[in-house]
């Protein structure tokens, strides 16, 4: 998990932006098509509470959304459509979400797997550095590695 060192200045990329509130995301969900940005479907829990997208044209092209882990954490997903990834889309969306976050008076962090460089650095150039770990195991039956 990665925390904020503070704002970054945006980058030089310039696309059409559309931010949703808490209650523009609901339609957002039956799509399906931002499994990392937004949750498989509205959670009380741990709402979806703010996104960002960009657009080509009518299309979007990638998503950063926020849920509210907490009443004060929000935590940042993102996705970009494949043909628009490495061009610096996710780190544009993830820059412009996690400072609106910090003007709210919310905490953003950022999650990601330790395998995943690619989320890893949209992070870090997005002004998060690692903050803590977690791990999770699931038990397998009758596994002997040492047999």
């Amino acid at each position: 998990m990665f925390l904020p060192i503070g704002q970054v200045k945006k980058t030089g990329l310039s696309c059409h932006l559309k931010w949703f509130e808490q209650h523009e995301i609901l339609p957002l969900y039956k799509a399906g098509q931002f499994p990392n940005a937004l949750c498989a479907r509205f959670i009380p829990e741990r709402p979806d509470v703010l996104a960002v997208a960009a657009y080509d044209g009518s299309k979007i092209i990638g998503m950063a959304g926020a849920s509210a882990d907490t009443p004060i954490m929000w935590q940042i997903g993102i996705d970009v459509e494949k043909n628009y990834r490495g061009r610096g889309v996710g780190t544009y969306l993830v820059t412009l979400l996690k400072n609106e976050i910090i003007n709210r008076g919310k905490l953003p962090f950022y999650g990601t797997s330790l395998s995943n460089l690619h989320s890893w650095n949209i992070a870090i150039n997005s002004g998060f550095i690692p903050a803590w770990l977690e791990v999770e195991t699931v038990e397998q039956e009758n596994y002997y590695p040492c047999n």
